[in-house]
Order: structure tokens, then C-alpha cells, then sequence
């Protein structure tokens, strides 16, 4: 029997802003969908007593209706790579204890038409550290929603990398919560988007342990007519003195008519706190271009120079060399947009 599935309050900011700038929650109709039984998941204990997901219409699908469940716990989980034509409703647990670590990488690759929404959460004991690589490469047409949370205990440390370099619409929803003294958290993110596509990020960094860190770097690249809004929260709470935070996200718009939206906030309720955030987009810079194009280079090379170097450290940081080049081979694609730019 199909069902509806709305949204009406998802990727909802907990401080509001002006409500004309349609920022405050992200709606969506996703239309009537035939979910599988799946299998009934528990919520993680871990998780008990923190807010996390897109929305609770996400997590109660999740709960009732996961068609893949994985748990990982330590060691190189290796290389997954999911292509599908069915719904795909994933919950993965990383659950890394006391001293142990966990790395691997995890792709999908969501057929046209269908719907994914992966929910992803991970707890790092003490000590543990984390390695993540996360890639949203599904299709057009395609509804791709991401609930990401993640808690880190005392020493903890977690590197986390999430490359959206799909053709769908994309709802994500991170959140991070640094609980643990001296825990560490580190999240790089990259965005390309073309034609009509729409995306909806919100990245939440939650400083509780004393001496905690975290550092946030985003950047993305918008052709056509794409429209992206970033939210994110810096939240220093009560007994998280000593704490450092940064985040920061640029936007790059590669053509006019491509629109980029940021609310970034900073919180603090230390004073022995350090945080810094800034989010900005623009067009390339001409006298960039120019001075490189003065060394022979077209313009359209030029162009792509400045992506990739704005892009490379997040590409790069991936220990597979035949994922950093998939990843790569992923960005070409979506770039092959701008040859009609320069064709006309």
C-alpha cells in the first residue's frame, strides 16, 4: 500500500531567522512511495538523549522501514559501493570502542526515479578514532535524503568526508557532538550542482568536554540555475571551556542565475572559548582568471583550475587512490555542464 511522505518541519534551524528567506525548515512533498517492512530498528542508546536526523518522519521511517542495516565496529571496513534500482532505506551504526578505530568508504549511486535516504550514526569510545569517507553520487529524479549524528567520548577523534556529487535534489542533515574532553572532531565537505538542482544542508557541531575541537570546511561549486542553502550551528555549551571551533563554507557560482544561501551561526555559553566561522559566495575572481589565463591558458582552464584547487584537499585526503579518482572521474562529469558555456 503506498503512502505519503511529507515533510514539514525538516533540516529546521533551532535559532530562527527572518522567515521571508523560507530558511527555517526545509518542506518537502516526496510524494507516495511503497515502503518495504524492513526491518525495526531501536533507536542508539548512544543517541538517547540527543536531537538528531532531517526530521522524526525520517527516523520513524528508518525505525520501521530499513531495507539495509549495517554495524561496523572496527578495522578497515573497505570499499562499498551501492547501485540500485529499488528504495533504498540504509541505517549504518559505526560503534568504534574504547582505543579501537574504523575506516572505510561508503557510496551510493541511487537509480533515477527512486527514493534513498540513508541514516548513518556513530558513536567513537574513548580514545577511538574514526576515518569516514561518505560519497552521494545518485541520479536525476532521484529523492536522496542524509541523517548523519555523531557522538565523541573522551579523547575521541573523528574525520569525516562527504562528497555530494549527485544529480538529485539532496536533503542532508549532519550533527556532531564533540561530548568527551579533548574529543576532536573534523568534517570536510564538498558540493557540485547543476541545471535545476537543489540542495539543503545543515551541519550542526555541538562542543560539550573541555578542550574539545572541531574544525568545518565546505565548498561547492554551482552551475546553472542550482540553488543551495547551507545551515550551520557552532554551539559551545556549559563546561566546554578550552574548546576551539571553526567552521567555514564558500560557495563558488559559476553562473548567474545560480543562488547560494548561508545562515551560519556562532554560540557560546563559555567564556574560555575560541570559535570562528565564516561563510561567503561569489563568482571566480576576474584578475585570478586573467592572471592565469596571461599564462596561456584558456578561460575554460583556467576556470577549472580554480576548481580543482579549491576542491583538491578534500579529494585528496581519501587513502584509496582508485576512489580519489572515481571521485575525481565524478566531478568531471558534472563539470562537462560548463563546456556548452564556452561552446556558445
Amino acid at each position: 500500500m503506498k503512502q505519503s511522505m511529507i515533510i514539514n518541519q525538516g533540516n529546521e534551524l533551532a535559532y530562527k531567522t527572518y522567515r521571508y528567506l523560507r530558511v527555517n525548515e526545509k518542506k518537502m512533498d516526496l510524494g507516495e512511495w511503497e515502503f518495504p517492512q524492513g526491518e525495526n530498528l531501536e533507536e542508539a542508546k548512544f543517541l538517547e538523549n540527543y536531537e538528531y536526523g532531517l526530521s522524526s518522519e525520517v527516523i520513524e521511517l528508518h525505525e520501521n522501514h530499513t531495507t539495509k542495516y549495517e554495524q561496523y565496529n572496527t578495522g578497515d571496513f573497505g570499499k562499498i559501493k551501492r547501485e540500485s534500482e529499488e528504495i533504498l532505506i540504509e541505517t549504518v551504526d559505526f560503534i568504534v570502542e574504547e582505543g579501537d578505530s574504523v575506516q572505510g568508504y561508503i557510496s551510493t549511486s541511487q537509480k533515477a526515479g527512486t527514493f534513498h535516504s540513508s541514516l548513518y550514526r556513530i558513536h567513537i569510545g574513548k580514545n577511538a578514532h574514526g576515518k569516514i569517507y561518505l560519497a552521494n553520487m545518485d541520479e536525476k529524479d532521484t529523492v536522496s535524503l542524509l541523517s548523519l549524528a555523531v557522538v565523541l567520548e573522551e579523547g575521541a577523534t573523528l574525520d569525516l568526508y562527504y562528497y555530494a556529487l549527485c544529480e538529485a535534489n539532496v536533503a542532508a542533515n549532519i550533527r556532531e557532538y564533540l561530548k568527551g574532553e579533548k574529543s576532536s572532531g573534523n568534517i570536510q565537505a564538498m558540493y557540485l550542482a547543476k541545471d535545476q538542482q537543489e540542495l539543503d544542508f545543515l551541519y550542526d557541531v555541538m562542543h560539550e568536554g573541555k578542550e574539545s575541537q572541531s574544525d568545518l570546511q565546505v565548498n561547492g561549486a554551482l552551475m546553472g540555475h542550482a540553488y543551495k542553502v547551507f545551515k550551520s550551528r557552532l554551539d559551545f555549551a556549559q563546561k566546554s571551556s578550552g574548546s576551539v571551533g571553526n567552521e567555514e563554507e564558500y560557495a563558488i557560482l559559476l553562473d548567474e542565475n545560480a543562488r547560494s544561501l548561508s545562515v551560519p551561526a556562532l554560540l557560546s555559553h563559555e567564556d574560555d572559548v575560541e570559535g570562528n566561522h565564516a561563510a561567503s559566495a561569489g563568482h571566480i575572481d576576474s584578475s585570478l582568471l586573467f592572471y592565469i589565463m596571461s599564462r596561456g591558458f584558456s578561460e575554460e582552464e583556467a576556470e577549472r583550475l580554480i576548481i580543482d584547487a579549491k576542491f583538491a584537499p578534500t579529494i585528496d585526503a581519501i587513502e584509496y587512490e582508485d576512489i580519489r579518482e572515481e571521485i575525481y572521474e565524478s566531478m568531471e562529469r558534472i563539470l562537462e555542464a560548463r563546456k556548452n558555456v564556452y561552446a556558445s
